[in-house]
Order: C-alpha cells, then structure tokens, then sequence
C-alpha cells in the first residue's frame, strides 16, 4: 500500500487551476464559457432572456506601470470583492484575461432586460470608481462595459462574447 494523499491534493489543485483564476477565485475564461453555454441552453429551452456585460478597466495598465504588478494585483483582488458585493446572488463573474471580466445574468425577460442591465451597470461603476488604496495613495479607475442580450444578439457563446465585447470597445 501507498498513501497517495499528495498526488490526490496535487490532481485537485491542477484542476482547480484549469478552471478558476488563481488571483480572484472566480471562473477563468474556459470556465466562464462552460457556464455561460449552460446557461444559454437554459435561457433558449425556457425561452428567457438572458444579458452578457463585458467589462474592461480602463487605463488599468498605468497602475501596473506606476506601483508595479504586486499592487495591481491587490486592486483586482479589491475590485473583485466590490463587484461580488454588489451583484445580484445570481450572476455569474469571470475573470477573462488581465484586466477584463464578464458576467452574465440569466432568466430575465426581453421586456425587464433594459432595466435590469441598466442598473446592474450603474452598481458596477459605482463599485469601479471608488478609490482603491495602494500603500498611502488613493488611486480612482473607470471601467468601460459592453453588453450583449440573448437570443437578441447571439445564441451561442463565442458571437454573445465577441459581440459584447464589441460593445464595449464602442463605449470606450
């Protein structure tokens, strides 16, 4: 017999790092597509809507240049905290790549989708332009953010993503 409790601890860590952005703790981009095709196939059967926001932190790359990489990784552990806090319980956050993260919200109606991304949008850059404190300087970022609705824009994941993410260039 051997105790193969550190590969086991090793085989979950791998996994979990295959799906969740070690930094935030949430859905990294391949994970944030999986869920984001379930909750399409749901949306589509139940024929409910469902609103996609792509959003990108603006001038983000200026934190990095000007207080290093340590402090712009504590501003995204912070912004991550502000965005789950102001979200509905619902939504579903990922970290796509840098500085970029999504989020969708499913099982809402074509006719309350307006209001609800509205609002939504409004809490996020409420949350966004808070000061961010790194060390004893108090740093304020802005946040650009795309929103595509489906089935209205896309039915499947890659055309919502691409889509939103074309928004939100545009609003930028």
């Amino acid at each position: 017999a051997r105790n193969i409790t550190d590969r086991k601890r090793a085989e979950r860590r791998i996994r979990y790092l295959a799906r969740y952005d070690a930094l935030t703790k949430m859905p990294n981009r391949m994970q944030f597509q999986h869920l984001l095709q379930q909750a399409i196939a749901r949306s589509l059967r139940a024929r409910t809507g469902l609103a996609l926001l792509y959003l990108d932190m603006d001038r983000f790359k200026e934190v990095n240049d000007t207080f290093g990489h340590g402090a712009g990784d504590r501003v995204l552990e912070a912004l991550t905290e502000r965005l789950t806090g102001v979200l509905p319980a619902e939504t579903v956050l990922g970290r796509l790549a840098g500085d970029e993260f999504a989020l969708f919200i499913d099982g809402i109606s074509e006719g309350t989708a307006r209001e609800v991304v509205r609002l939504l949008s409004q809490d996020i850059l409420a949350a966004v332009a808070q000061p961010f404190h790194i060390g004893q300087q108090e740093v304020f970022l802005s946040a650009s953010i795309g929103v595509a609705l489906c089935p209205r824009d896309a039915e499947n994941v890659i055309d919502l993503i691409r889509n939103a993410d074309a928004a939100m260039y545009y609003s930028k």
